[in-house]
């Protein structure tokens, strides 16, 4: 049998073969190694299904998820409680992205063949769902084809469209009301007409309510994704509607303008601007673990630096562009003009580990990020990945001190 010693325990390299050789192709050995154990000790429907079968292992994995949430169950609160404010709500919200029916999240669940299978057909009962939960056109007053079918030419239907849904609109409401009570009248209508499960039981009473609601949910985690886009109009077709669609979500000047108004557009957005540079900073534990971990190591190798900016005291390089106004980055050292950023594999998308279009997404921001920062500001900029610091963090604190000394 092929067992290696890892942790002090051993590791039964034979028990999920086709798992060892994935992570061998995909890694260096050690971390090879790491991600098997990390694996080996996961609770993973993949998992489940490579040790026992398909029909066996899902049965055996919904037991065991339905007893450890029936146990400890998960919500905001609860995380909350557990771990302060700032980091329970980080680790509710990863753990939201880690269960949300995703096709990345398919792929981890069930491997990449499997996962993308159960995922298509996942999409494709979710297109049952919006033809389901989609009242009839002809009866409907926010659809045109209402105004169309009682005599309406359709640019007079879309006018009246556009008047029935400007009249209770944020602009609308700030127009008639003032800006403080305007606002406060939109967040009421947003209130009654919010679809949450206290809504819908509200409405429909528990049972049908419930059952109500999570159709609902089923409907709002496919809409909007570019499968949704892909469904409605092909795969090329799909693809360009889909980037105009998040184009005109991206909170910028001009889309301001188009929801607001000029004035109210360019005052929510010189609002929006200074929120988010004055926004409380997140930052994880193991970051600032990284960060105090290293500077403790330099004081060792006789390096200290009077000029370090991080945690509460982040240092603020102001960029300026509509994009991209300021950039904060994890750890400034003024005296050498160096910025070192803690990229956690999740949150900034380890490309060793993720491959998908968010991913690329989150890749290319942070690239610009660095472009941005050397090209404004010359700093020399170092990135460090998490799993390559808890992997081995003498190693990656000698390449740092070797680099700083350079610097120096």
């Amino acid at each position: 049998m092929n067992k290696i010693k890892y942790k002090g325990k051993l590791l039964n390299l034979d028990l999920y073969p086709t798992k060892w050789e994935e992570f061998k192709n995909m890694y260096d050995h050690e971390t090879a190694l790491y991600e098997y154990y990390k694996f080996n000790r996961s609770i993973s429907l993949e998992k489940y299904i490579l040790k026992y079968g398909e029909t066996q292992g899902l049965k055996l994995y919904n037991e065991k998820i339905t007893a450890r949430n029936k146990k400890q169950g998960n919500s905001l609160e609860k995380c909350i409680n557990r771990h302060g404010e700032k980091i329970g709500t980080e680790m509710y919200y990863k753990w939201k992205g880690e269960v949300t029916n995703t096709k990345e999240n398919f792929v981890r669940r069930y491997g990449k063949k499997l996962g993308e299978e159960r995922y298509l057909i996942f999409c494709q009962k979710n297109v049952e769902t919006i033809k389901n939960m989609v009242k009839p056109d002809s009866s409907y007053n926010t659809k045109i084809e209402f105004y169309m079918s009682r005599g309406w030419s359709e640019e007079e239907a879309k006018g009246k469209l556009t008047s029935r849904q400007n009249t209770s609109s944020l602009a609308a409401l700030i127009r008639k009301y003032g800006e403080e009570e305007g606002s406060k009248k939109y967040q009421e209508y947003g209130k009654k007409k919010a679809n949450t499960l206290e809504s819908f039981i509200r409405r429909h009473g528990k049972e049908e309510g419930s059952r109500l609601y999570e159709k609902w949910m089923a409907f709002c985690r496919y809409n909007g994704t570019l499968q949704f886009f892909v469904d409605k109009y092909g795969e090329i077709e799909g693809f360009v509607e889909y980037k105009k669609a998040n184009k005109k979500k991206a909170n910028t000047l001009d889309n301001f303008i188009k929801r607001y108004g000029d004035d109210i557009g360019n005052m929510k957005w010189q609002k929006y601007v200074d929120s988010r540079f004055n926004q409380t900073t997140r930052y994880s534990v193991v970051e600032i673990k990284f960060i105090e971990n290293l500077l403790q190591f330099l004081k060792i190798k006789g390096i200290e630096f009077k000029n370090k900016f991080y945690k509460d005291s982040q240092y603020v390089f102001h960029i300026g562009r509509e994009d991209v106004n300021v950039i904060m980055p994890d750890l400034y050292i003024k005296d050498i003009n160096m910025v070192i950023e803690f990229y956690g594999d999740y949150w900034h998308r380890n490309p060793k580990k993720y491959n998908d279009e968010e991913s690329q997404k989150v890749n290319a921001r942070d690239s610009k990020r660095k472009r941005l920062l050397e090209n404004k500001y010359g700093v020399n900029f170092l990135e460090i990945w998490e799993s390559d610091y808890k992997h081995d963090e003498d190693k990656i604190f000698t390449e740092i001190y070797e680099k700083i000394k350079k610097e120096i």
